[in-house]
């Protein structure tokens, strides 16, 4: 169950879509203009927020600029029918993990909260900037990350905690990634895992039966997103 805030000036349009999701199971809460909705996040938070983009008085990026100087963990997607390519470039820039065209059909209101809903990745990689550049990449496309920086730290947070998926260098300080997939197999803790690596040399990591994928660096952010797709695909129907 997440706290939903659907900001439309289209009564109708906002309506349904509380609608729908509420019959997801989720908390919704429907304001028809930016001020209100920047009033109401001062008092409460929210998990995501669907923002028309065309909204009266402030339009739907000023208002998500002033939500998430309040909240800026919160997760946004745009709306729109009618707004120019500039506006909807600014919203992404400003942190929307997505933009949908309406009419707004059901079925893509469903995708978007199925996604924003699923567990956190675990990112297991030594260089600190490869890493954040892939977690802010991931946020926007809102997953939600954790970061170990070498193999004793991914083997400890895979076992005490829940990931949809592992993203996995192969060459780290204190335990290869080879060695933290061998040691979280033995535990029965091994996750749906993406080995990214700047080795060409494969090895014998290709063996192991819940690798879902294996890129070398640079990645293209596109591929990777498609990786563990259907890497969390084959976790939910196992």
């Amino acid at each position: 169950m997440m706290r939903i805030l659907i900001v439309d000036d289209d009564h109708e349009v906002a309506d349904s879509l509380a609608f729908i999701v509420k019959r997801r199971g989720h908390l919704v809460t429907v304001v028809y203009d930016g001020e209100s909705a920047v009033d109401l996040i001062a008092d409460q938070g929210f998990d995501l927020a669907f923002l028309d983009l065309l909204l009266p008085g402030i339009n739907g990026v000023e208002c998500l600029l002033a939500l998430r100087q309040r909240q800026p963990d919160l997760k946004a997607i745009m709306m729109t029918g009618f707004a120019g390519e500039d506006l909807i470039k600014a919203a992404l820039t400003e942190g929307a993990i997505d933009v949908l065209r309406k009419p707004v059909m059901p079925e893509d209101i469903l995708a978007r909260l199925s996604r924003v809903g699923r567990k956190s990745l675990l990112i297991a990689d030594d260089d600190d900037e490869y890493a954040d550049t892939l977690a802010t990449y991931l946020h926007r496309m809102g997953w939600t990350t954790k970061r170990a920086s070498n193999g004793a730290e991914a083997v400890a947070m895979a076992t005490t905690e829940t990931f949809a998926a592992m993203l996995l260098d192969l060459k780290m300080p204190s335990l290869s990634g080879l060695e933290v997939l061998v040691t979280l197999k033995a535990r029965g803790r091994l996750v749906p895992t993406i080995v990214i690596t700047g080795n060409h040399d494969e090895g014998d990591v290709m063996s192991m039966a819940d690798l879902q994928g294996y890129v070398r660096k640079p990645v293209d952010p596109r591929d990777l997103l498609l990786l563990i797709e259907r890497a969390t695909e084959h976790s939910a129907a196992a």
